[in-house]
């Protein structure tokens, strides 16, 4: 058996070694572990109550399978909190982009409110909202852990949202300029669509930063 003293140990190699330490236990004992590491596990039925107050979670049902599927629910918690960012930011910065550099080019304005409401309420929170609740994909444990120092914006998001974003709106631009320049009044209608359709194009690219929405399939998400 392994005394407090050297859990506690074991516990301060890890951590010097950049690791995310889980600790389970269930006895007095076993207190001052649980609250020293980064996840303290405590058994729901056989643990005192003295461990499950210095725990961050309790096991219900003791079972020890029942750690994987918390972390496989919190790995696709957070890789769904990266997509909704990633969709929402991406629309806002290809709206933002429009309505900067329309203007620059003699146009006048490109989007009406209503349409700007209209892409804000539908176009951009709807697939947003779905991808919220995006299923677990096939490799999600199989692949490493997120560094605990890494920014939610890491691994080129920024670079996806500013890139796309900006693309977007030039691809609006351009399909409407055309009309405009010759007094065609459907040349408003045209950007809008275009925009719209351009980012619902880009909530499902979003649906997986390594898999093509073939492997993962059309439907997977009855939501989008």
């Amino acid at each position: 058996r392994v005394s407090p003293e050297h859990k506690l140990q074991l516990i301060d190699a890890f951590k010097r070694q950049d690791q995310i330490v889980a600790m389970t236990g269930d006895g007095v004992n076993d207190a001052p572990a649980l609250k020293k590491a980064d996840i303290g596990v405590a058994m729901g039925i056989t643990g005192t109550d003295v461990a499950k107050g210095a725990a961050s979670m309790v096991l219900l049902d003791d079972n020890f399978a029942t750690i994987v599927a918390a972390v496989e629910e919190g790995r696709v918690i957070y890789d769904n909190i990266r997509r909704f960012i990633k969709y929402l930011l991406t629309c806002n910065t290809s709206e933002i982009a429009v309505m900067l550099v329309a203007p620059l080019l003699g146009m006048p304005l490109p989007l009406v409110p209503l349409q700007i409401l209209w892409m804000n309420l539908v176009t951009d929170g709807l697939p947003a909202l779905a991808l919220g609740v995006e299923p677990a994909e096939k490799n999600v444990m199989r692949r490493p852990p997120y560094s605990a120092t890494e920014s939610v914006f890491g691994r080129g998001i920024v670079q996806f949202i500013l890139g796309i974003g900006v693309l977007m709106s030039i691809i609006a631009i351009v399909s409407s300029y055309g009309l405009w320049s010759v007094g065609d009044p459907k040349w408003q209608t045209v950007l809008f669509t275009t925009l719209v359709f351009s980012q619902l194009a880009i909530a499902i690219a979003a649906r997986s930063e390594v898999n093509s929405v073939f492997r993962i399939g059309f439907f997977a998400n009855r939501y989008m």
